[in-house]
């Protein structure tokens, strides 16, 4: 008894040990609200450790700025049409310590990886670079980290030192698109351009990994804002004659971003996809050329998109002989959109369809249609037109690939409205139409299509990127020269070229599927349904492939 009060008597007189919880994870991991495995605080942690990030812990009673970005959004646009100068980008308000940095590579590696997206991806788009890398350089605290991230999961797959850092492409990616959703439930209720732009380019990355719901609901979200911002509408853009060049330079981007939303979803149409704006409610013109941006010049006159109320109202500025190369480029991806919407359920799987097409060309859609591409190439500016000597000029102005995806997306419109009708004639057995005129036509775009393929090769630099554009032409150029291949009687003209044309564009696709993860498939069904071709060697067969004018020299 006495031994038990003896016990309680220095249980009190011991003062209590009292447990505090400590910070045991560093400000990258407590900004991601990911697990940070650490040594007793010590840094780096394993994560950080892992993606050579940064690392660092708060010490004991440091305000708790990790977190403060979760506290709130830190800018909204509560007016539905914004005047002229809400259509300036908004910086992020300082933050302590700069948190968002911290999750990033060093500096030098930003910057590489946004001057990536200007010259491998998007060469004409909506970034203004003098501005964007000036306030970067300048007042990088002020920096919007979800843009950033953004533009990174667009890029890294072509940045050689982000590739470096995280170990592939794709494993880049993931990091920036993992820390740019951390931003998603508070950028999607902010009504502004950054928001916009950054759902654009989460939906890029995400359908560069073959994740297309996920692409489909970021791309959603953006085209909702835009909407909400009325960017689809030229009174939006008005600006006063006083305006400064800086004030037309960021009303130039308000507008190219609404048209880098337009032209994404005309590429991914096909028959089933709902149309997000009505070519009747799109007032707002095209965009001006990358010079006039740059300077933050107001242009003479601006080209419209046809079917849009201004050019059913100025036929004349569908067009314009002064366009830009961007608003030529955005008027084929329209042409190609219309000829995705009648020729197949899936645009991006119509090349390899073996099987009668799931929608009829009828002889209307067809006359139409192709009336309708023959008139706008033969009004094509001339710089526009394609040629060797234009790829070259436009190299020296950093738009080549620009410059090829239009030249590109005008062949594929051609080939794949030509080879869907030509299906429906030899399903149909019809007699009125001579189909060996429409395959003479269809094989001829094939070859142009061809040379602009192994123009692409000898004039891309080693360390540039591509659009996946250019991996699906190189897919089309393959299943076409394997259909006549086998059945030579279709075009007698141009089967010799065959199957020279197919094996370069095999030795093409190997080259190029592994920088978008989704484009693989093309490479594997092509090697499939040419297996028993290219297998065996052909005798003679290095003889045609240095015979052909078209042939890809990679």
């Amino acid at each position: 008894m006495e031994q038990h009060e003896h016990d309680a008597v220095a249980a009190l007189a011991t003062p209590r040990r009292v447990f505090k919880r400590v910070s045991r994870a560093c400000r990258r991991c407590r900004r991601l609200r990911t697990k940070c495995a650490n040594q007793d605080g010590v840094p780096p942690c394993d994560p950080c450790r892992q993606i050579g990030a940064e690392c660092s812990f708060p010490s004991r009673g440091e305000p708790d700025a990790d977190r403060a970005f979760r506290q709130g959004p830190r800018h909204r646009t509560t007016t539905v049409t914004p005047p002229p100068s809400s259509l300036r980008t908004t910086p992020s308000p300082p933050r302590a310590n700069t948190p968002g940095w911290e999750s990033l590579p060093p500096y030098e590696e930003v910057i590489e990886g946004v001057q990536c997206l200007t010259t491998s991806f998007f060469q004409l788009g909506f970034l203004p670079k003098l501005l964007f890398f000036e306030s970067l350089r300048t007042n990088p605290e002020s920096a919007n980290f979800f843009l950033l991230f953004s533009v990174l999961s667009v890029s890294a797959r072509f940045t050689p030192s982000l590739v470096a850092r995280y170990q592939g492409g794709s494993n880049a990616t993931q990091v920036f698109l993992g820390q740019a959703s951390c931003f998603v439930m508070e950028q999607m209720f902010v009504s502004s351009l950054e928001s916009i732009q950054g759902f654009f380019l989460m939906s890029i990355a995400e359908w560069g990994r073959g994740d297309k719901n996920r692409s489909l609901v970021y791309m959603g979200i953006a085209i909702r804002l835009a909407g909400i911002m009325h960017l689809h509408r030229e009174e939006t853009y008005r600006i006063p004659e006083s305006a400064t060049n800086e004030d037309i330079v960021y009303s130039e981007v308000a507008r190219r971003t609404f048209w880098m939303l337009e032209t994404f979803e005309n590429l991914q149409s096909d028959t089933d996809s709902p149309v997000s704006f009505s070519y009747s409610d799109i007032t707002v013109l095209l965009p001006c050329s990358e010079n006039e941006f740059v300077f933050g010049i107001k242009p003479a006159q601006r080209a419209a998109l046809m079917g849009t109320p201004p050019a059913k109202a100025d036929p004349g500025l569908a067009y314009l002989a002064s366009r830009s190369l961007f608003a030529t480029l955005l008027q084929t991806h329209s042409l190609w959109g219309q000829v995705a919407r009648i020729a197949s359920a899936d645009a991006m799987q119509i090349a390899a369809s073996q099987s009668a097409a799931s929608t009829q060309v009828t002889s209307t859609d067809y006359d139409q249609l192709s009336r309708r591409l023959l008139e706008f190439e033969q009004h094509l500016p001339p710089s526009h037109a394609w040629s060797v000597w234009n790829l070259r000029a436009h190299k020296l102005s950093g738009l080549d690939l620009a410059f090829l995806s239009a030249a590109m997306i005008l062949r594929l419109s051609n080939i794949i409205l030509r080879r869907s009708y030509l299906h429906c004639l030899l399903q149909a057995h019809a007699d009125s139409t001579d189909p060996s005129h429409i395959a003479v036509q269809l094989y001829t775009n094939m070859l142009t299509l061809h040379s602009q393929i192994a123009a692409f090769f000898e004039f891309r630099s080693p360390d540039q990127g591509y659009p996946a554009l250019i991996v699906f032409c190189a897919y089309v150029c393959g299943t076409l020269a394997n259909h006549l291949h086998r059945q030579p009687q279709h075009c007698p003209a141009v089967a010799p070229q065959a199957l020279a044309i197919l094996k370069s564009s095999m030795r093409g696709l190997e080259k190029l599927q592994g920088a978008w993860p989704f484009a693989q498939r093309w490479c594997r069904a092509l090697k499939k349904m040419t297996e028993d071709l290219l297998t065996v060697p052909e005798r003679g067969d290095q003889r045609a492939t240095a015979a052909s004018p078209v042939a890809i020299q990679v």
